[in-house]
């Protein structure tokens, strides 16, 4: 997906954690609260759905985060299934 997925990383254990705890609050926004990444991965077509696309992950930090988490851009649609994959992440209801 990315090349910057695959770097070495020269992080100590403890860095690399507090960075997994941001990503995963980043990523808890982008799925639950952003109102344009809400709109674009419901309804694929659209303002919401061009805008998101058109900036993704080069813009916005969590949009960055939410590719890096669950290995899909922050307009796609996302099954229970993608989330449930990850146990510290949580859908609102």
């Amino acid at each position: 997906m990315d090349e910057a997925l695959g770097w070495e990383t020269t992080l100590t254990p403890e860095e690399e954690a507090r960075l997994r705890e941001k990503d995963l609050k980043r990523v808890s926004f982008c799925l639950n609260t952003c109102p344009g990444c809400k709109i674009a991965r419901k309804k694929q077509r659209g303002f919401w759905y061009q805008a998101v696309r058109a900036s993704d992950d080069k813009l916005c930090p969590w949009c960055a985060s939410y590719a890096r988490v669950l290995g899909k851009r922050a307009y796609e649609p996302i099954t229970e299934e993608d989330i449930a994959a990850i146990p510290e992440l949580k859908r609102a209801r």
